[in-house]
C-alpha cells in the first residue's frame, strides 16, 4: 500500500557535523531524513513508519529506485533506520534522533527570538547601574556574581555549595516570574534568597546542561503561553527539569504549524 497524498518536502539543509558523526554521504543524510519526517506527519494514516515507496521517496531528492534501495540498505546496516519485516515500513532509530534531531532541538530559537537585551555604550558591553556598586574611594565595582558565568560568590569560602551566576541568569529568572505572575496573580513573591538559589539553577541550564540563553528566552516564553504547561513551569527548577520535554513541544507544535515545510536550524 503506498501513501496517495504526501508531505511537500520542499528543502533540506543538512547538518554536517551530525552527518560527519554518522559518518553517512548527503544523499544517505537526505533519505534518513525525509523518512523520518514522513514517519513523524502528525496526518499520516499508520502514525511513527514511513510507507512511501522508494521510487516516491528517490524521486524527492532526484535519485533513482535502484540507488534509494542502495542507501536504505546501507542507512540500515549503520542502524540509523529500520525496517518492519512484515510490512517493509521503514523508521529511523534513536541514533538519528539522538544525532540529529537533539542537535535541531538544541538550535531552536537562535532566529526566532530577540537575543536578552544589553546595554551599549561606545561599542562596549556595561552593566545597568542599579547592579553598580561604589566603594569609599568613589570606584564604581560590580559584584562577583555578575562578572562571569563562571565566578563565584566568594562571601563564604566554606559553603559547600558556592552560588554562580550571571546578569542573563538572573534577567531571564525574572522574565519567567514576571509571566508566572501574570498568568497566576494571586501566587506569593520568591524572597531574595529564594531568587538566588534560581538564579543559579538558571545558570546551571545554560553551563551544564548546554542550552543558550535565546533558546531559554524562547522555551520560558513559549511554555509560559502554552495551556498545559503554564500549568507546571512555575518555577526555574521546573523549567530546568522539563526542559527537554519542553524543547521536543515546542518543535512538534513548530512542525505542525508549518507542515509545508521541514525545519532545519
Amino acid at each position: 500500500m503506498e501513501q496517495k497524498k504526501f508531505e511537500k518536502i520542499t528543502f533540506t539543509t543538512i547538518l554536517h557535523q551530525a552527518r560527519e558523526e554518522l559518518e553517512i554521504t548527503t544523499n544517505e543524510y537526505c533519505v534518513a531524513d525525509i523518512i523520518y519526517h514522513l514517519s513523524n506527519n502528525p496526518k499520516s494514516k499508520i502514525q511513527g513508519w514511513c510507507y512511501a515507496s522508494k521510487r516516491k521517496i528517490g524521486k524527492f531528492i532526484g535519485i533513482t529506485k535502484t540507488s534509494t534501495l542502495l542507501i536504505v540498505k546501507r542507512l540500515e546496516k549503520k542502524g540509523i533506520i529500520e525496517k518492519d519485516e512484515e510490512t517493509k515500513y521503514l523508521k529511523t532509530t534513536e541514533k538519528w534522533f539522538n544525532t540529529v534531531v537533539i542537535m535541531k532541538l538544541k538550535c531552536i530559537g537562535k532566529e526566532t527570538m530577540p537575543s536578552v537585551k544589553k546595554l551599549y555604550h561606545k561599542g562596549k558591553e556595561t552593566i545597568p547601574p542599579s547592579v553598580k556598586k561604589v566603594t569609599a574611594s568613589g570606584k564604581e565595582t560590580i559584584p562577583n556574581i555578575y562578572i562571569d558565568n563562571n565566578t563565584y560568590n566568594n562571601k563564604d569560602n566554606n559553603s559547600i555549595e558556592k552560588i554562580s551566576f550571571s546578569l542573563e541568569d538572573k534577567e531571564l529568572t525574572e522574565l519567567l516570574y514576571s509571566l508566572v505572575k501574570k498568568n497566576y496573580p494571586f501566587l506569593k513573591d520568591k524572597t531574595k534568597k529564594q531568587l538566588e538559589v534560581d538564579y543559579a539553577e538558571m545558570n546551571k541550564l545554560n553551563k551544564l546542561d548546554g542550552f543558550n540563553y535565546k533558546q531559554i528566552e524562547f522555551i520560558i516564553k513559549w511554555a509560559t503561553q502554552d495551556d498545559f504547561w503554564k500549568q507546571n513551569i512555575r518555577s526555574v527548577s521546573k523549567l530546568r527539569k522539563q526542559f527537554n520535554s519542553l524543547i521536543i513541544k515546542a518543535k512538534g507544535e513548530h512542525d505542525k504549524q508549518n507542515k509545508n515545510r521541514v525545519l532545519i536550524l
